[in-house]
């Protein structure tokens, strides 16, 4: 049995800073959030690549310990992205847009990944995570949208969320998803239709897990010059569950993983693409997670 599977896109962005800096890198939901999970496990990614990029992205991906036998290599394009951002990093826009194999993606999940401790659907159709669940069988799901899946496949997403055990969304698309103007009117509406419990990241604000029982608050961790959030928010959840799965799913450690996500996200944050996240220890990261500590519980040492 696997212990997280990840399903996903896997692509090259091109990224523009409010400074001027342009760079080409990796990128896609299912590569972020499989690094940062890399950091307590192996994860496995269902994915498709072109062979323009293909072999490049994969070895990447093993020398980062993740499994890529599920990763399909097709003929023709990687999926790419292009984007700028602005002074206010929270804001951007999508200057090329190019789907490439990933266009057509409705993988055959290899044998050895159908059965997974956690099975993470990140931000793909509802149609394709509802084929998902039928493939694989997984102890725990989570599962990642975004406001075009809320507003064109509605009641479909719907369905796969009665049948989820996490659902991690931002607070843009909590309060579309749930028609409500504040973020704690919108978790109380999603969580009467989800079966299990919510993440919302509110970005430089950090993310609040709220389940029926409890909410438990995360802070972001401070940053001077945040250079790239192109996939933040799919390593927080990366970073999240791979915690989770090296504490045997014990729901009791969400609030410490939480904070463990909010480290890694900030590594993703600082650099370009996902570099950061590789060459950031398991030291490195934990020396975040005790700044998060004192900010949250405590005082910090003049």
């Amino acid at each position: 049995m696997m212990e997280l599977v990840i399903v996903g896109s896997v692509a090259i962005d091109r990224i523009h800073s409010p400074t001027g800096e342009v760079a080409e890198v990796m990128g896609g939901s299912a590569l972020y959030s499989a690094l940062a999970a890399s950091k307590f496990t192996s994860p496995g990614i269902v994915g498709v690549v072109g062979r323009d990029r293909g072999d490049q992205i994969i070895s990447f991906l093993e020398d980062n310990s993740v499994d890529t036998r599920g990763i399909e290599i097709k003929d023709g394009k990687t999926f790419f992205w292009e984007g700028r951002y602005f002074q206010d990093i929270n804001n951007r826009e999508t200057l090329d847009l190019d789907l490439g194999v990933f266009g057509d993606f409705n993988p055959d999940v290899i044998e050895d990944y159908r059965k997974s401790k956690v099975l993470f659907l990140a931000n793909i159709s509802p149609s394709l995570q509802l084929g998902l669940l039928g493939q694989i069988e997984a102890d725990y799901v989570v599962l990642d949208t975004m406001d075009h899946w809320i507003d064109s496949e509605r009641q479909l997403l719907l369905d796969v969320l009665s049948r989820i055990d996490l659902l991690i969304i931002n607070d843009s698309e909590a309060l579309l998803l749930s028609g409500k103007n504040n973020v704690v009117k919108a978790a109380n509406y999603i969580l009467s239709v989800l079966k299990g419990d919510l993440i919302i990241k509110r970005g430089e604000h950090g993310a609040i897990f709220f389940s029926k029982e409890y909410m438990s608050f995360a802070p972001a961790y401070p940053l001077e010059e945040p250079i790239d959030p192109t996939g933040a928010g799919d390593s927080f959840a990366g970073g999240l569950l791979g915690y989770l799965v090296s504490k045997d799913l014990d729901m009791a450690c969400i609030p410490e993983g939480m904070l463990y996500a909010s480290a890694i996200a900030s590594f993703c944050v600082e650099s370009f693409g996902p570099d950061g996240i590789a060459g950031a220890s398991i030291n490195d990261i934990k020396a975040r997670v005790e700044f998060l500590k004192k900010i949250t519980c405590g005082h910090l040492e003049q």
